[in-house]
């Protein structure tokens, strides 16, 4: 199922961006603004450095790979 469901790969990338993005302040004082402001930042990196628009077009394919394998996983 988690090779079909191409979200999990755009949720990885996020995920590992807002890692490399530290705070402004200790995370415990972070406020909501400033997350946002932040994932913000983060999101608009992946749009221009990952293809997020290639992976939707993929989810068709990657649905019938699935079913032509019998539900064995992917390899991409």
């Amino acid at each position: 199922m988690g090779d079909m469901l191409l979200h999990e790969t755009a949720v990885a990338w996020f995920r590992k961006l807002m890692r490399k993005t530290k705070p402004e302040v200790m995370p415990w004082l972070e406020t909501r603004e400033m997350w946002s402001k932040r994932a913000r930042q983060v999101v608009s990196q992946i749009n221009r450095d990952y293809d997020v628009a290639g992976l939707c077009r993929e989810f068709p394919t990657r649905l019938e790979d699935v079913v032509n394998g019998l539900g064995e996983r992917l390899r991409k």
